[in-house]
């Protein structure tokens, strides 16, 4: 099947929360309570979702082949004191059935093309210290911790996470889904 990425629309929520959903479980299990895990909801997490998928200045991205399977959100980073040369990934996150397809790659490809057109020098993201397989991924793609460690609310209790960081260059073109025409990427 053919991978394709684009910008999310409204009509892909329900997807996109079915698959924060479905990664979480997968994902966290032995990382987060269990009951938290439990509690999750595709409609409850579709209306968090929702809003982003017409306010996000063109950082939430999705992969799909027949339908959605995973999905990225890049902004400015956020916090008390944000840094104004830096993007956050906010979220990454692939079907479960589909993880080790690449998918995860495209995703974060599109996300550091995203912010390095944005000029920003920096990008960041926040990853469970226990989530071994999540620091990997990051790594490959020359993120390192940077031992800053920040108790954020996770999906209710707060959680301990790892800031991950790695410099940008900034990209010439104006294009954040790479050399081919905005509408879509094709492998």
């Amino acid at each position: 099947m053919e991978l394709r990425t684009r910008q999310a629309r409204p009509a892909d929520t329900m997807r996109i929360a079915e698959i924060h959903v479905e990664a979480s479980r997968a994902a966290f299990t032995g990382l987060l309570p269990k009951r938290e895990l439990d509690a999750l909801c595709p409609r409850r997490m579709a209306r968090r979702w929702a809003p982003l998928t017409l306010t996000h200045n063109g950082g939430f991205f999705v992969a799909e082949e027949n339908q959605v399977v995973g999905f990225c959100l890049v902004t400015r980073s956020r916090g008390e004191l944000p840094d104004k040369h830096a993007a956050e990934i906010m979220a990454i996150y692939v079907d479960p059935e589909r993880r080790s397809a690449g998918i995860g790659t495209r995703l974060m490809d599109i996300a550091l093309d995203h912010a390095s057109i944005r000029s920003f020098t920096e990008i960041m993201l926040w990853v469970l210290p226990a989530n071994e397989r999540a620091r990997r991924f990051c790594e490959s793609f020359g993120f390192s911790s940077n031992g800053v460690e920040n108790t954020h609310h996770g999906l209710r209790a707060k959680t301990p996470h790892l800031e991950y960081r790695r410099p940008l260059l900034s990209m010439a073109a104006s294009n954040p889904l790479g050399h081919e025409s905005a509408k879509e990427k094709s492998v």
